[in-house]
């Protein structure tokens, strides 16, 4: 009996905490344009193009340091009518769903502010790389890496401009993006 008070104290206790280094947050709306590479080419590859869209819960910690949950959804695709009928040999094609963590690390200046990102996350859809190596053609759940750098502009850096890469290991992929972000704080 006294275990279960103790058990139902703490789980009180725990609920009414809130974690004391998180300052501000915020959501990130992102829109882009996402370009796929096998990893493994040889020759000349084709590289797929496609939309790009992410959604980044911000946990502000120190003016310099963000902690950034994600959701996202990525889909490119090889244009097979530049290869005039004869497709491309060496290709990587994606699917799917974004989801993770990074750290963004900034300056935090106004109007421009350089920042850096470091994440690992997951992503969920189908894949398709073909190489004169590897032919890979996977539906599931794959891990994936990422990196990115750019710029936070306005008056409170409210605007980001920014390169973000994620490193597909497992399907042999390398996938890059060009977005616009938008900051709405909470």
């Amino acid at each position: 009996m006294l275990k279960n008070i103790l058990l139902l104290v703490a789980l009180q206790f725990a609920s009414i905490a809130q974690a004391q280094f998180i300052k501000k947050q915020a959501v990130n709306l992102q829109i882009g344009y996402g370009v796929g590479a096998p990893e493994n080419r040889e020759g000349v590859a084709s590289l797929s193009g496609g939309f790009y869209g992410q959604i980044d819960w911000i946990l502000i910690t120190k003016t310099w340091l963000e902690l950034r949950p994600y959701i996202g959804l990525i889909s490119t695709n090889v244009d097979e009518e530049e290869f005039l009928g004869d497709p491309p040999i060496e290709k990587a094609e994606t699917r799917a769903a974004l989801l993770g963590g990074k750290l963004r690390l900034r300056v935090p200046i106004p109007y421009i502010s350089p920042f850096l990102e470091l994440g690992a996350g997951a992503s969920i859809g189908s894949f398709d790389t073909s190489t004169l190596v590897d032919t890979i053609d996977k539906r599931g759940i794959t891990p994936h890496f990422t990196t990115a750098f750019g710029l936070g502009l306005g008056k409170k850096n409210g605007i980001d401009l920014g390169l973000a890469f994620y490193q597909e290991q497992e399907v042999k992929q390398v996938i890059g993006v060009f977005y616009l972000g938008l900051r709405i704080p909470l």
